[in-house]
């Protein structure tokens, strides 16, 4: 008996060793958990990041669900907090300053998209806001930087998955980065359901724009601005706001939902100097199309098709400059048209980038992180790639189908000159294309009049 339970003890020990064993080979993970690993000198193959979170979803265990918050009575507060995801490291970055500037940790093997969260569950709604501010204050003083990068979501992204977006943005980008997490469904069956659930979230994200603008009397900041999505209409709506702030340091558009038109009305008076907005948009977005086609035929400004983003282009400062704009001719008629000396001076505040080149997805609607990270920081694209001036088009085939079945008329012809195309390197070495736009390295937003207390802090 005694032979048979030593036997039996032997055989369970040489299948643990060999499970042991064979994790470490192949690389299984032992536990739901990030492994942390303080090896100096060499390049992990993760990097966990801290995502700072505001969100107004409900809670559902120790995450956040699809809902609102509220159902009724809404009492506007907000879940803060901190998650740290593990971002696979692509750059081969090693531990150093950099990773203890900005609370990155090294991680070999990730099982779970969030590695852990810190909620913030003090008593008052007051105090949980209180120590969150807290927490991006300490961040900020760590980085030895003001920047602040704020996130917003688009559509059918369940609360990991905005983190993890997040989290990826903050490799590229270098500085703490808060995720603004609106309650969106997460299947793109309920896009309706997301729709409005975007418009309610909306005074909660300008309370939160307001709450930064408060913060940084104390702690001044320079924030970039990036929305994907649907998460261009809370960033837009948002224009009210952000005039009455100076925060701002540069804004990213990337394949924005949201009629293009309407985005028209909502910026053509926004004219905070200073600040660079960049619109991303992509030639293999199929997704864009598709929610034009069942919202009667009118353009997404994420298509960037026509003379819509002209007025938001072209050197016009508010509604009665851009009226004037269409009167001119009229006027011109009757002599009583006269042109400001500065109007034809100031440059143009929104450009496009199309970033077809490397819009990995066949149904497009990607996020080029890298590209929106170094554009923000460095005004460059990412390392193997230049830019191509162009001019405005109709939009992808899917886009001009969508126009036609609605029985749209063509999109009107814009002027050029604010367009660039992201191209390859390589691509350029056996082709005669035209010459690749000159950017200045030592501007973050070239051809802008940037304020010099911004820039210094850079």
């Amino acid at each position: 008996m005694q032979i048979a339970r030593t036997f039996g003890l032997s055989v369970l020990l040489l299948v643990a060793i060999v499970l042991v064993v064979a994790a470490q080979l192949f690389g299984f993970p032992l536990d739901a958990r990030a492994e942390s690993t303080d090896t100096q000198g060499a390049a992990p193959k993760y990097v966990m990041i801290p995502v700072y979170y505001v969100t107004d979803r409900d809670k559902e265990g120790d995450s956040f669900g699809s809902n609102r918050r509220y159902t009724v009575n809404c009492l506007h507060h907000m879940y803060y907090g901190t998650a740290y995801l593990p971002v696979e490291n692509k750059k081969n970055r090693k531990p150093g300053t950099t990773f203890n500037r900005l609370g990155w940790e090294s991680a070999e093997r990730v099982k779970a998209k969030v590695s852990r969260k810190e909620m913030i569950e003090t008593e008052t709604p007051e105090a949980q806001e209180k120590e969150f501010f807290g927490r991006l204050a300490k961040a900020l003083d760590q980085s030895q930087n003001k920047h602040l990068c704020l996130f917003v979501h688009g559509a059918a992204d369940p609360f990991e998955d905005a983190a993890a977006d997040a989290a990826e943005l903050a490799y590229y980008m270098e500085c703490p980065i808060v995720v603004y997490s609106w309650p969106s469904v997460g299947h793109l069956h309920n896009y309706r359901v997301d729709e409005g659930n975007a418009e309610w979230s909306q005074e909660h994200y300008n309370t939160f724009i307001r709450d930064l603008e408060s913060f940084s009397e104390q702690h001044p900041i320079n924030v970039s601005l990036v929305a994907h999505s649907v998460g261009n209409r809370l960033l837009a709506r948002s224009v009210p706001v952000l005039r009455r702030t100076n925060i701002i340091q540069d804004v990213a558009l990337v394949s924005p939902d949201i009629d293009a038109e309407t985005f028209k009305h909502y910026v053509m008076s926004y004219r905070q100097r200073g600040v660079k907005v960049r619109l991303y948009v992509s030639n293999r977005d199929k997704v864009l199309p598709f929610i034009q086609l069942i919202s009667g035929g009118y353009y997404r400004l994420g298509e960037g098709v026509g003379s819509m983003l002209a007025m938001v282009s072209t050197p016009q400062q508010s509604f009665s400059a851009a009226r004037q704009s269409v009167m001119r001719p009229f006027n011109h008629r009757h002599g009583s048209h006269r042109q400001g000396a500065s109007e034809a001076q100031q440059p143009a505040r929104l450009e496009k980038i199309d970033f077809t080149a490397i819009d990995k997805r066949w149904i497009g609607h990607h996020f080029p992180f890298e590209l929106v990270a170094n554009m923000s920081c460095n005004n460059q694209p990412s390392e193997g790639l230049t830019f191509l001036a162009e001019k405005e088009g109709d939009g992808n085939k899917f886009a001009r189908f969508a126009r036609w079945l609605n029985e749209l008329g063509p999109s009107d012809e814009s002027r050029p000159g604010y367009c660039k195309r992201v191209v390859r390197l390589d691509s350029l070495k056996n082709t005669k294309a035209s010459q690749p736009i000159a950017l200045n390295n030592n501007s973050a937003r070239s051809g802008d009049q940037i304020d010099e207390s911004k820039q210094a802090s850079r």
